[in-house]
């Protein structure tokens, strides 16, 4: 009799299962596999990835980490108890200032503690020793009996310094007698000296030579300043003679009333102006 309705000509079930009892599985899904429990348990993967984080045993010896940014990191409460440090190089090398003489190790940061052996590490980097003013000996004196003065020069200071030394050359006439001397520097306010900003401590005895003394590390702005000098007479400052001048004062200097020994003034008045011969003053800074 014949079927009525809709029907495959072949039914896949039935053709399966007439495949599996003739032993054909060609077509047929495959089982998975199982491990042999023979062969014991998988052996973890050296590959840190597969553990979603870093090998503790990492070696990170010669890891290069120069150019490392480390703006921002955060290392309050770090835990360095313990920290390993065999082998560590923390010595410097003979050309690298140590942060001794001034500013703070945060200071020395900035310049990487790698400075020129006679400068130093300041916020702004690195600093080195200079001369402003009148340094280089000067081969003459004025021989003259000039102490009821303080008188000097502008100079320039044109970057953010620290004054650290003030000095004078001192070439004393053969007939002074115990001479002695003092240097000081001074603001400016208009062109003129005003206040009193470092000084020396009179120097006596003086021979022939550079006469120089620390006075703390003053920060001195971009701006002019005066070297403002005092003495005994006859002056022992050495000064510079224009022999092209035929020995005539061309060089202007400040100068007010003052008597050798007593106060510097810490605010000058009355302050005049004259020519004169250039004076061995100078002031040491770090800029």
């Amino acid at each position: 009799m014949l079927a009525t309705g809709c029907f495959s000509p072949t039914d896949p079930v039935a053709a399966l299962d007439d495949a599996l009892e003739e032993g054909d599985t060609e077509g047929a899904p495959e089982e998975p596999s199982r491990p042999d429990p023979a062969d014991g348990e998988p052996e973890e993967s050296d590959d840190a990835s597969t553990t979603g984080g870093v090998d503790e045993g990492a070696d990170t010896d010669g890891l290069d980490t120069d150019g490392l940014d480390t703006d921002g990191l955060d290392t309050d409460g770090l835990d360095t108890d313990g920290l390993d440090t065999d082998g560590l190089d923390t010595e410097t090398d003979g050309d690298e200032l140590e942060c001794t003489q001034l500013g703070t190790i945060a200071d020395c940061l900035a310049c990487g503690d790698s400075c020129d052996p006679e400068g130093a590490c300041m916020a702004q980097g690195c600093v080195a020793p200079a001369l402003l003013g009148h340094a280089t000996a000067f081969g003459n004196n004025l021989g003259g009996p000039v102490d009821q003065f303080l008188w000097g020069f502008p100079i320039q200071v044109t970057t953010l310094a620290h004054l650290t030394g003030l000095g004078f050359y001192a070439n004393p006439p053969a007939h002074a007698s115990d001479p002695a001397a003092q240097v000081a520097l001074y603001s400016d306010v208009a062109g003129q000296p005003s206040a009193l900003l470092a000084a020396m401590s009179p120097v006596y005895g003086l021979g022939t030579g550079h006469q120089e003394q620390a006075v703390g590390n003053l920060v001195l702005q971009p701006g002019t300043y005066w070297l403002m000098g005092t003495s005994t007479g006859p002056v022992p400052f050495a000064v510079q003679i224009a022999v092209n001048n035929q020995g005539l004062p061309t060089f202007p200097v400040a100068m007010v009333p003052h008597t050798f020994g007593s106060p510097l003034p810490a605010v000058l008045q009355n302050v005049s102006t004259t020519n004169s011969h250039a004076p061995n003053f100078y002031a040491r800074v770090l800029q």
